[in-house]
């Protein structure tokens, strides 16, 4: 894999780890 890709997958982990984020804590929120 060249850096390009790394950095890509990277970033998209990054996503989707602030999506599940955003996703556990509305709930959370809401709940109180």
């Amino acid at each position: 894999m060249h850096k390009a890709a790394i950095s890509q997958a990277k970033k998209k982990i990054g996503e989707v780890k602030n999506f599940l984020k955003f996703e556990i804590q509305v709930p959370i929120q809401g709940l109180r």
